[in-house]
């Protein structure tokens, strides 16, 4: 768990989203001790934010006191996703602590954000597709949407824009083609159709061209 702490008098957390809400701000809560080093004392503050316009989540402690902050929470009741900048402000010098867009339903915490589950979301810089993904990866993300093929077979675009890939049928003969079959309709492998080669040398013969 992260721990913050305000040990001045001109120091305090803030937070502000980088537009309105749609339709219900998100709500935040925080947490905190002050101490002297003689007597300590819990303090919550809870409320909502404002848009544009930044929100103290934590106020400033008392002169000779420090502020020891041991949680905070936004979430986005909003029916939109939300970017949110949670900061320090020293006496108007802005020091960002996060930058974070919540999704509808999320919510940040100095323990990370979590979803509307209370699965912790992580994201990652870069994913090693060998060992790190599972499954197939589907056509939306940049996959096939298929795990087998057979060997030297032609794969074709699915039904859909999403749909997995569709394996053409057979291997085809040695001098077929591939041939469309119309919308809607796998292409398959064909014999040539028309004049064949020995049929167009001799009409070029006898007709001179």
């Amino acid at each position: 768990m992260a721990v913050l702490v305000l040990d001045s008098t001109v120091k305090t957390i803030k937070a502000v989203m980088t537009g309105a809400a749609t339709t219900t701000n998100p709500d935040f809560t925080a947490h905190y001790g002050d101490s002297n080093g003689t007597a300590f004392s819990n303090g919550e503050n809870d409320g909502a934010l404002n848009g544009t316009t930044p929100v103290t989540l934590v106020a400033a402690p008392s002169s000779g006191y420090q502020r020891i902050i041991k949680y905070i929470s936004i979430e986005n009741r909003d029916t939109t996703a939300k970017t949110i900048t949670i900061y320090l402000d020293n006496n108007g010098t802005q020091r960002n602590i996060a930058v974070v867009t919540l999704n509808v339903g999320d919510t940040w915490s100095t323990d990370g954000t979590f979803d509307t589950n209370g699965s912790f979301k992580q994201t990652l810089g870069t994913v090693n597709l060998s060992s790190g993904v599972t499954g197939t990866l589907a056509v939306a993300n940049g996959g096939t949407g298929i795990s087998t093929t057979t060997a030297y077979a032609l794969i074709a675009a699915g039904t859909t824009s999403t749909g997995a890939f569709q394996q053409v049928s057979g291997l085809g003969s040695s001098g077929q083609v591939l041939t469309s079959n119309g919308a809607g309709t796998l292409p398959s492998w064909q014999a040539v159709s028309g004049v064949t080669t020995g049929k167009a040398i001799a009409m070029a013969m006898i007709f001179g061209f």
